[in-house]
């Protein structure tokens, strides 16, 4: 089942982007309406696999690819940086990263005869082939399961990597080198030609990597989907992959509005509180906290609920973020459609702030001095906020002391998990 309503990051590979931009296939034509239709609650990203598969096109056509790519990724750019050993999200467009000739190396000409030959040996010897790295033999056969990768496929890959520290290994290194030697080992294998080099499985392995830290993966290249779905399913990555129909069908729930007006979203506020389900909670000092999973998402993105009991203050609540990899909290693109989405239901905040003035913002934002937005709402605070002590992009909402099924918040009120 997949999750719904919510401001999903979506990753399309270059194939799919090219079709939309050349509008040929009546699928295509479909998803660009969809699209347009609800791109401000969806995040598009691209990655600089996308400009890399555009190092052998001598033709201007690429530029076009990277103008339409513009058009919904903006400056959303995920990248590794080799020295950090980290991926991050950066403001920068495809046209921008073109010009960075580092990363369009042809890895062909550091690779592509090696992996020919590996690939000639497996070929030749099968699965039941013994592969020896260093004092140990590794049986091939004996690094699957009915069809997925066992835990000495992990030892085999970080063993190929030849790393004295195995404990760590770039995870960035350790995952690319996992999707090549799925390829070399014959899972949904790609034909070589001239065209189809191992530049381009390094490529989608690259497009692997990358949209694990978005939402959804959507790919009309079968290698591509079956290879990331054996390791999203090992390495417990969270991304759903699929193909274009598929995407079309799900693609009205996801870009849905959560969140319609303030009557709407205090009426759900009140029945999450009354019917999700607990995760947990625990007692301290003059606090109980509840943590609840809700029945629906707020303003596209917060999937979480916390509760603040105290004592002598009320009860508080804050809507967030839960983190399904390092980079779950919003970027600054993402915080701009969050906060529009707010303001969408909840109008002008008390400072006179409504849609985001990216510009100001931003840089506010990046020297930690964002003033968020602040709102009353009856008797109750509405605090659309970077919390001090998490760093959550937030939404706070109390005390909510006249509430009365609230202020006698128990956990029999909730669904236990």
């Amino acid at each position: 089942m997949y999750k719904k309503h919510f401001m999903a990051r979506i990753y399309f590979d270059s194939n799919v982007f090219s079709n939309l931009r050349n509008e040929i296939e009546p699928k295509y034509i479909a998803l660009k309406e969809a699209i347009e239709k609800w791109k401000e609650n969806f995040s598009f990203f691209f990655s600089h696999a996308h400009i890399r598969d555009k190092i052998n096109d001598s033709s201007n056509f690429k530029f076009e690819d990277f103008e339409y790519m513009k058009t919904l990724v903006g400056n959303n750019y995920l990248s590794y940086h080799a020295l950090e050993k980290r991926t991050s999200s950066y403001l920068a467009t495809p046209s921008e990263v073109f010009q960075d000739n580092d990363s369009l190396m042809n890895v062909d000409i550091v690779m592509g005869g090696v992996y020919k030959e590996l690939r000639a040996l497996i070929e030749t010897g099968g699965r039941d082939l013994a592969y020896p790295i260093g004092d140990k033999v590794y049986i091939l056969n004996e690094l699957f399961n009915n069809g997925t990768v066992s835990d000495k496929f992990v030892e085999f890959i970080k063993d190929t990597l030849y790393n004295e520290d195995k404990k760590n290994i770039a995870y960035y290194d350790f995952y690319l080198q996992s999707y090549s030697i799925l390829d070399i080992l014959g899972f949904s294998k790609d034909k070589l030609t001239k065209k189809n080099s191992y530049n381009n499985i390094f490529n989608d392995s690259l497009h692997s990597y990358y949209a694990r830290y978005c939402d959804y993966l959507v790919t009309g290249d079968d290698g591509l989907k079956k290879k990331s779905s054996i390791l999203y399913n090992k390495y417990e990555v969270a991304t759903k992959i699929l193909t274009v129909d598929e995407f079309l069908e799900v693609i009205d729930s996801l870009g849905a509005k959560t969140d319609i007006d303030v009557m709407q979203f205090f009426q759900k506020l009140g029945n999450d509180l009354l019917s999700g389900t607990l995760i947990s909670n625990f007692s301290e000092e003059n606090v109980t906290t509840y943590l609840i999973k809700p029945i629906g998402r707020y303003f596209n993105f917060f999937d979480s609920l916390m509760v603040l009991k105290t004592k002598n203050e009320g009860v508080f609540i804050f809507l967030t973020k839960e983190k399904a990899h390092y980079m779950s909290d919003p970027n600054y693109k993402e915080c701009e459609m969050i906060t529009n989405r707010v303001v969408e239901v909840f109008f002008k905040d008390l400072l006179g702030r409504e849609r985001f003035e990216w510009d100001l913002e931003k840089e506010e934002m990046v020297k930690g001095k964002w003033p968020g937005r602040y709102w009353e709402i009856g008797d109750t605070r509405v605090y659309l906020q970077i919390n001090e002590g998490t760093k959550d992009f937030c939404v706070q909402i109390g005390p909510l002391s006249r509430w009365h099924f609230v202020s006698h918040f128990k956990d029999e009120h909730i669904t236990e998990l």
